[in-house]
């Protein structure tokens, strides 16, 4: 270590500079009346903020007491995810029917296989 950090406190620094943006991709389940999928009736800048106010509060009792990781990993190693509670309340609608006895028959589904060699899956 000359001249500088310790790789410990270089890593913990880079940490409490992480910023948390929302992806362009993401801006349709806020902006966009007509798309299908989840929407959040929420102020994507109040969003950020309240994620990253979260996120900064998670980093300090992990580094303070232990906790399990702040950033889970996810599918891909540039993929993380951050679990928090929902803040954002009622506003999220989503594109889901509850399952009744009136709706049921319309339902569709079949296991099917490209090849016999192949388990069918659920489609």
């Amino acid at each position: 270590m000359r001249g500088g950090l310790s790789r410990f406190a270089a890593y913990r620094k880079i940490r409490s500079m992480v910023e948390i943006d929302l992806d362009e991709f993401a801006f349709r389940q806020f902006d966009d009346p007509t798309y299908a999928g989840t929407r959040i009736g929420y102020d994507k800048k109040a969003f950020e903020e309240k994620v990253n106010d979260y996120y900064t509060e998670r980093v300090k009792v992990q580094q303070e007491f232990q906790d399990r990781p702040v950033l889970v990993d996810g599918y891909a190693p540039f993929c993380k995810h951050l679990f928090m509670p929902n803040f954002v309340g009622d506003s999220i609608t989503c594109g889901a029917v509850k399952i009744t006895k009136d709706n049921e028959h319309l339902l569709r589904t079949r296991y099917e296989s490209r090849s016999e060699k192949e388990l069918p899956v659920l489609v």
